[in-house]
């Protein structure tokens, strides 16, 4: 087995008298589909949140390719290779399908505010080599109709491939993917499922946070399952699917008692419940 590239160290987020996040260690292999699930509340978003430097920790070391990056800005973990979408659509509604993509190429761009004003030969090549990528992107994720299109124009399905074009417009190692098939139809979560199967062949690492317990079960090599900000289970699909503090977690102890054990894994499986 390969040194992980990114690792969760004992990483706690407490919000005043709430812990959001709560001592919890996790180990992401190199260019896996890892799942991290849980209940509505379970912390999921909290940890994308530290990973991704939105939020600061309030204990334990965030390792990315052997390196701490606990204290890291934002900004300096896109440039490292760790980039993210949202639960929620975050897009320039006034913008372009190609233009809001362009935005992520722009983490790379090497000319600076004063080389934009007095480097205008090199700023132009700058600006058609993104637009070029832009382009390349939007065409992977089956958008190339709607590259000159509003933002506005688009569907909800269309608005997530933008979100994902744009992250990997940043160029990442390692992807976080926040309820990526929240809201998208049964043909759109496949063609989402076939792009990140693509990506991570191409060597890209993936995390995903999930309701879809199908969507998850499907793609994810490993699991982690947050509850109460905790974590309760780490292994395989089908280790996290006969786990009893998983079944548990998603259906309760009442439930527990009145339904065979096999009902609960499969409820568990279809996603009978938010993650």
């Amino acid at each position: 087995m390969s040194a992980p590239i990114l690792e969760l160290r004992n990483v706690s987020r407490r919000f005043g008298g709430l812990m959001a996040v709560n001592d919890v260690s996790m180990t992401v292999q190199p260019r896996t589909i890892h799942g991290l699930i849980g209940p509505n509340g379970a912390g999921k978003s909290t940890a994308f949140d530290l990973i991704s430097g939105l939020q600061s920790t309030s204990g334990g070391d965030i390792i990315l390719n052997g390196a701490p990056i606990t204290g890291w800005p934002i900004e300096a973990r896109v440039i490292a290779g760790i980039c993210r979408t949202f639960q929620t659509s975050k897009l320039f509604e006034e913008m372009t399908v190609k233009d809001i993509v362009m935005t992520g190429c722009h983490v790379h761009g090497r000319l600076g505010m004063f080389g934009s004003m007095f480097a205008v030969g090199r700023k132009f090549r700058e600006e058609r080599d993104f637009s070029e990528r832009a382009t390349r992107l939007l065409e992977f994720v089956g958008l190339s109709a709607e590259i000159d299109a509003p933002i506005a124009d688009l569907s909800y399905g269309k608005r997530r491939l933008v979100e994902i074009a744009r992250a990997l417009a940043t160029e990442p190692k390692l992807l976080l993917l926040d309820e990526v098939s929240s809201g998208l139809n049964p043909v759109e979560t496949a063609a989402v499922g076939q792009i990140i199967r693509t990506l991570v062949a191409g060597g890209m690492t993936i995390v995903l946070v999930e309701h879809d317990m199908k969507f998850v079960m499907d793609l994810c090599e490993r699991i982690t399952v947050l509850n109460f900000g905790s974590r309760i289970a780490d292994g395989t699909p089908s280790e996290i699917a006969n786990d009893e503090a998983v079944i548990t977690a998603y259906l309760g102890h009442a439930q527990e008692n009145r339904t065979p054990r096999r009902d609960l894994r499969r409820a568990a499986l279809q996603g009978a419940t938010e993650a």
